[in-house]
Order: structure tokens, then C-alpha cells, then sequence
């Protein structure tokens, strides 16, 4: 399903992939919160669909939804959001039952509180993009399996806290977290007091796990054993970055599932 409040249109996707389109033509002139009604018609229905898509730039337009007496009322696998309204990103995640496989956001307004709807904790593939102000405590309550976040919280010594965590439990298959901050931390204070080994260098690093990312300098490579004397964790960490996974089966990146359907 996907909602832009920026063409006053709503689209649906069915798990056969029928598409059905709600709203108004393009050349038609009418009301900005024509979506809106459109859009409330259709959770009344208690719809069913594979992806949803909510994209809205213009909240002091758009105001807020209001869709409290809808909550549960879409069933979907994968959700993404692009909008500048806390209240309102709160209000879509709300009217997804907690049944979601993957939740991407990207969200100019503060959004830490989204970690505690039931929807986010019990996702197990997330990717948080904006000024999240998501703490390192919070980071160690995380869930989900595969997951990425970006916040202005986030220091070397809450990183190191959350790999002591990681390390002292089995690591689920399919594992791989991704921290960024937008200021800068020590990356001597993520490793500090772990027992870990460097990498002989990038090209030993990169023949397991694959590339490096093309924008990240000046980095650490380093792995831990984990509990499983087979297995071992690879982290890759700057002064900006962190990512680690289980050694040679790190996972493809999350995506934002931005593009329109057709």
C-alpha cells in the first residue's frame, strides 16, 4: 500500500499482486485531505497487503492524521516510512498489526519513543534513518536481528557496552548491526577491555566478508570468537562507525522501499 500525501493518492498492492488505485487524476483540482478520506475508507476494510508505503514532507500541511480508531488494522510484511511528523510516523506504525518483517524510517523529527511500540520491538529487520536521538541503553534492549540506526547519541563507550552484550550470548543467524552517529567518538573506546585480533589487512577482511563500505576511512578490522568455537564476529569501526556480523555471512543491506509501485 502506498500513501503520498503530495499527489492526494493512495495505492494498494495485494498479495497477488493486483494493483488498485484510490483517490483522484492528476488534472483534477480538489482539497489536499482528499487522500486522507480516501485513505481512512480503506483501513476500514481491514486490508491485507505485501508492502506499505507512507511518504509525506509537509506535515504543518498535512497536519495530524489522525487515525487512532484504525490501530491493527492493516496486516503487512514490510513497512517503510519517509515523513518530518513524529506524531504522525507514531499513527502509521500503530495502524500495522505487530507482525511486521522489515520497518524502515526516515524521519527528520526526534523518533526514539518508536522503539517501544510493540510493532518496532518484535520487528526483526530495521532500519532507522533522521535524528533519532536513540540512546546506547536503548540500543542494548534492541531485538532485531539485522538492523541499522543512525543518532546523535551514540558514544564509543555505549558501542563497547552493547558488543560485551553481543558477545556474552549466542549470536542469532543472520546477524549484522550498523551504528552511525553524526559526531564523532573514540574508536579506542569501542574495543577498550575486549580481547579481540586484527585482520592482516583489508584484503583478508574483504575476502570474507566482502567490500568495504566506499565512504568509510581511517577504520579498525577486527573479530572476536564468540561463543561457538567455529564461529567468530566481524566489526568494522571508525569515529563515525560501526558495523559487525558473524564472519563470512554478513547480510545484504536493508533498504528503504522507496520506489513506486506500478
Amino acid at each position: 500500500m502506498r500513501f503520498s500525501e503530495r499527489d492526494d493518492s493512495v495505492l494498494i498492492r495485494s498479495d497477488t499482486d493486483a494493483t488498485v488505485h484510490m483517490g483522484i487524476s492528476n488534472n483534477t483540482l480538489v482539497r489536499r485531505n482528499m487522500a486522507m478520506e480516501e485513505l481512512r475508507k480503506l483501513l476500514s476494510m481491514n486490508i491485507r497487503v505485501w508492502k506499505s508505503l507512507f511518504t509525506s514532507n509537509r506535515s504543518e500541511q498535512m497536519g495530524e492524521m489522525d487515525l487512532v480508531k484504525f490501530e491493527n488494522s492493516i496486516t503487512a510484511e514490510n513497512l517503510t516510512i519517509n515523513m518530518d511528523s513524529y506524531q504522525n510516523v507514531v499513527q502509521i506504525i500503530k495502524l500495522h498489526k505487530p507482525e511486521l518483517t522489515k520497518f524502515t524510517l526516515i524521519c527528520c523529527d526526534q523518533f526514539a519513543g518508536i522503539l517501544e511500540l510493540e510493532q518496532i520491538r518484535k520487528c526483526p529487520n530495521l532500519k532507522l534513518d533522521g535524528s533519532s536521538h536513540i540512546t546506547n541503553e536503548q540500543i542494548l534492549s534492541v531485538t532485531a536481528t539485522n538492523f541499522e540506526i543512525t543518532s546523535e547519541k551514540f558514544t564509543g563507550q555505549g558501542i563497547n557496552e552493547f558488543l560485551k552484550a553481543r558477545l556474552a550470548t549466542d549470536i542469532p543467524a543472520g546477524f549484522y548491526a550498523r551504528l552511525q552517529c553524526r559526531r564523532l567518538w573514540e574508536k579506542d573506546d569501542v574495543l577498550r577491555g575486549l580481547q579481540y585480533t586484527r585482520y592482516e589487512n583489508d584484503r583478508d577482511f574483504i575476502k570474507k566478508n566482502g567490500p568495504l563500505p566506499f565512504n568509510v576511512h581511517e577504520y579498525y578490522l577486527v573479530y572476536f570468537q564468540t561463543n561457538k568455537p567455529d564461529e567468530r564476529l566481524s566489526v568494522l569501526v571508525n569515529n563515525w562507525y560501526f558495523e559487525c556480523f558473524i564472519e563470512s555471512k554478513k547480510p545484504n543491506p536493508i533498504c528503504h522501499e522507496l520506489k513506486e509501485i506500478d
